[in-house]
Formats: C-alpha cells, sequence, structure tokens
C-alpha cells in the first residue's frame, strides 16, 4: 500500500497558497495549511486542508520544528504583500528551513516561493527593490543549508497574475557559486513577458514536489520561471522542470 504524502503549506490563505492547496490534494496528498486570521479556518477546511493557526514571525524554531514533524514536503509560500519584507519574506523563509535542518530524523524537501530577479535588485522597479532584496537574502541562506541536510527548491516566478493556467513555461535554471556567461531570463526577455499566472506557479511547485522529493540525489534547485510567449513557448511543466539545465550561475551575496 502507497503511503500517503503530507505536505505542510506556510501561507495557505494566499493567491498562490490557496491554489496550491486545491492542487496537492488533486495529487493526493494530504495537505495542513497555516492561516493567522480567524475567519480563514473555515475556508482551509472547506478545501480539504487541516487548518493549522501559527504566527510563524512570534514563534522560535524549536515550536516550527515540531509542528513540521511527520511531513514529506514543506511549502513556504507566505508573503508580506511589500509591508514588512525583512521579517516575513526573508526572515520567515530561514526561519522554517532552519527549523528543518534541526531535526533529527528525515529532512522534509523545502519548496520556497521566491522571485524573479531578486538577484538584480537594481533592476527592480522602486516598489519592488526592497522586497528582491529580501527575496535573495533568505534564498542565499537556505540554498547553503544543502550541506547541512536540507533539501530545498527555491522557485523564481515572474510577476504574477490571475489568469487561468497557461502550463507552458520557460524554465532557467541557477546554480549558486559558478560563473558562467548565461543571461538571467530578466535579461532575455522584455518587461511585458516577466509574467506568471498564479495557477502556474501553484503546479509548478507541486510538480516540484512530485519529481524531486525522495530523488536519491538531494540536491538544491534554484529556477527562474515565465509564461511561454511569441518568442519562446516554453515547454509543458513535467516535461520542462524534468530536463531542466542549470545553466545560470550566480554566486551568493557574502555578507
Amino acid at each position: 500500500m502507497t503511503e500517503t504524502r503530507k505536505a505542510f503549506v506556510v501561507g495557505g490563505t494566499g493567491g498562490v497558497g490557496s491554489i496550491l492547496i486545491d492542487e496537492l490534494i488533486q495529487r493526493g496528498y494530504t495537505v495542513s495549511a497555516t492561516y493567522r486570521k480567524e475567519q480563514d479556518k473555515e475556508k482551509l477546511e472547506s478545501q480539504g486542508a487541516t487548518a493549522v493557526h501559527m504566527d510563524f514571525v512570534q514563534m522560535d524554531e524549536d515550536a516550527i520544528q515540531k509542528a513540521l514533524e511527520g511531513f514529506q514536503t514543506v511549502f513556504f509560500a507566505a508573503g508580506s504583500g511589500g509591508k514588512d519584507v525583512y521579517k516575513i519574506d526573508r526572515d520567515g523563509a530561514i526561519k522554517f528551513a532552519n527549523a528543518i535542518r534541526r531535526m533529527e530524523n528525515a529532512h522534509p524537501h523545502y519548496i520556497v516561493l521566491s522571485a524573479l530577479g531578486c538577484d538584480q535588485p537594481d533592476k527592480m522597479p522602486e516598489n519592488l527593490k526592497e522586497y528582491s532584496k529580501a527575496k535573495k537574502e533568505a534564498d542565499d541562506v537556505i540554498a547553503a543549508m544543502e550541506d547541512k541536510g536540507v533539501q530545498s527548491t527555491i522557485v523564481r516566478p515572474g510577476n504574477l497574475t490571475n489568469d487561468s493556467a497557461k502550463e507552458n513555461i520557460i524554465f532557467r535554471g541557477v546554480v549558486y557559486g559558478q560563473s558562467i556567461e548565461a543571461k538571467s531570463i530578466v535579461d532575455s526577455f522584455d518587461a511585458n513577458e516577466l509574467v506568471n499566472t498564479r495557477s502556474d506557479v501553484a503546479k509548478v511547485m507541486a510538480e516540484s514536489a512530485d519529481i524531486f522529493t525522495d530523488n536519491n540525489n538531494r540536491k538544491t534547485r534554484v529556477f527562474e520561471m515565465i509564461q511561454g510567449n511569441e518568442s519562446d513557448h516554453g515547454s509543458p511543466i513535467h516535461e520542462g522542470l524534468s530536463s531542466m539545465k542549470l545553466d545560470y550561475n550566480i554566486a551568493p551575496q557574502k555578507s
């Protein structure tokens, strides 16, 4: 008998997180998801998720670690909406990675929603520069935990829309600590092409869990994504993830 796969979604009431819950349940996962406001509990339960009240900004890593025990995959889809990018988007993502690192038994696969262009904050609009810096700082810390037993997949989508899923995606892998001349997606396409639907992002995160969790090669993967366009139609999600080349190399910023 196949063991039920258990997923924990941080930020289950957000735009991507809510769609991700539905996607995971359709794939046969048992899902727990976090909420802060009491009115959101009923919605999570109506989706079929176990609602977990959590204010992770106020929680310590021990409490978070206990909450994550028994899960094969943890998704970080929480966001501050630009209001508190360092406490939520950066420190929150790192806090969950640290909690996973501290586990004595099997470490869950950690799948993190980041942002396209976060390693080039100066190219981002003024209102996204601090957000981009926060995301990049989190990515650097989390990616560096690979040698401490934390397998992470860091997903960097473009600007998010509420359009229906396109399901053809342009992927570009990121390898930390090397230097070649391959360009970021940000440098390869026009600004109006740097978009993804929230539905596609949720599908990519769920598919990453299906493909990479329990993979014998528990390495960290970081990749950019935008939806296919007239100049590049992209690939179906499963095909694109399975065949992705890690061909865009950016060294982590040193503190």
